[in-house]
């Protein structure tokens, strides 16, 4: 069948910023990693540091692009599509809401390159972004 291209290449589009986005978070430690002062996340002086403002942006970025592709995927269920781009769409949503709203704000905060073992509580996520700030309880 002929599909119209743009069904197509939006949540492509998306995906491949996320993944560029991902690949930015790559380097990125924990803050609190390389300054040896703060005993934990919970010390709010993390969020004096420089690269906080950066962490909040790319992930603020992020979910903006997950809260667009949920919009993009309800617009294209109510049109009359086959079967395809339906099936096609979720799973780009899928994809993208893992990427966007999970793993980025677990990349950006620097916790896959930790120091220390995540379980002591020495990284707690409720203290870093999103959940300190943008959005909260929300993500």
């Amino acid at each position: 069948m002929n599909y119209p291209i743009c069904h197509f290449l939006t949540p492509l589009a998306i995906l491949a910023a996320l993944l560029v986005l991902e690949l930015c978070c790559l380097t990125f430690a924990p803050v609190i990693d390389a300054h040896p002062a703060w005993k934990s996340v919970w010390d709010v002086t993390h969020k004096t540091s420089t690269e906080h403002n950066l962490r909040e942006i790319i992930m603020g970025t992020a979910m903006l692009m997950t809260i667009a592709a949920v919009l993009i995927t309800i617009r294209l269920q109510m049109q009359t599509l086959d079967s395809e781009i339906r099936l096609f769409s979720f799973y780009a949503l899928l994809l993208i809401f893992h990427l966007g709203w999970q793993v980025i704000p677990y990349y950006a905060n620097g916790l896959h390159n930790a120091a220390i073992p995540i379980e002591g509580g020495y990284y707690d996520p409720k203290a870093l972004p999103p959940m300190n700030g943008m959005i909260g309880y929300i993500w």
